[in-house]
């Protein structure tokens, strides 16, 4: 878990929701992107609830940045990685239904993919509808990162790419690119929707510069992929449905473009 440290009754709230899953078994790492100054305080205020919890200190923020450290001091032999945020929590049998799906997996690693729901509103907190199911050539598209759930052991596990995600010069797609470089290296990928995660439903930002950095975001991502496959054309319908979505905003679809071209051409 990442985090800037300012809502620490949230870190409290999701530590909370593990201590009551019986069959967690795992560790929590908490990489703390705030200030030194305040590294003390919080790990003060927060709460364990008798769970094996570590707090790491990271001078440099960025969300990728923090889950690439988490990982990398996790111990050896973990058997799946889970990436929530610090505002997150998980319903009392969670990882029941998660363990039930590790022991189907015969793979040595699988990538499984959940989806979020916001009890306090009965709605999903990131899109309207979770589909029933994708079809897996097109789930990283459908991934979100609190939602990723890994097993296999860390170095068959691809690094969060630190140009992508929230405090990074590019800050949307880490999730997507990283499902797609677990399937493009042939580990399965699953979608599992009953793996539910509750995180608050928070209304979507019409600004532009939201539009803008997403957009920053969008066309880095299709550059590395690009990159990568070297067979994949520029296309900036890539990201019509988010063009749809914001309707007769010209000003908004303006912006989408805008971030869109410079993420994708960029040095």
């Amino acid at each position: 878990m990442a985090t800037l440290g300012s809502s620490p009754s949230d870190v409290n709230r999701f530590l909370e929701s593990v201590s009551k899953n019986e069959y967690f078994t795992g560790e929590i790492i908490i990489v703390y992107q705030g200030t030194r100054l305040g590294y003390s305080e919080f790990c003060s205020v927060i709460r364990p609830k008798g769970l094996s919890t570590r707090v790491l200190h990271s001078s440099e923020k960025g969300l990728s940045k923090a889950r690439n450290l988490g990982v990398l001091n996790a111990e050896t032999g973990t058997q799946c990685f889970l990436f929530p945020d610090d505002d997150c929590y998980y319903p009392p049998d969670f990882f029941y239904l998660l363990g039930k799906e590790l022991l189907l997996s015969n793979d040595e690693s699988t990538l499984l993919l959940g989806s979020v729901y916001d009890p306090k509103t009965s709605r999903s907190a990131v899109r309207r509808v979770w589909p029933s199911s994708i079809k897996e050539k097109d789930s990283w598209k459908m991934a979100c990162s609190i939602t990723i759930f890994f097993k296999g052991q860390k170095n068959n596990m691809p690094k969060w790419n630190e140009s992508l995600g929230l405090g990074a010069e590019f800050p949307s797609g880490e999730d997507s690119l990283f499902a797609w470089e677990v399937q493009n290296s042939g580990i399965k990928t699953l979608y599992v929707p009953h793996l539910v995660v509750f995180h608050p439903y928070k209304a979507l930002n019409r600004s532009r510069e939201y539009y803008y950095k997403f957009g920053l975001g969008q066309g880095r991502l299709d550059k590395l992929r690009r990159d990568v496959s070297h067979n994949m054309t520029f296309n900036i319908w890539t990201v019509s449905k988010w063009f749809i979505s914001i309707g007769a905003k010209r000003g908004l679809r303006k912006s989408l473009k805008d971030g869109y071209l410079y993420g994708y051409f960029s040095k």
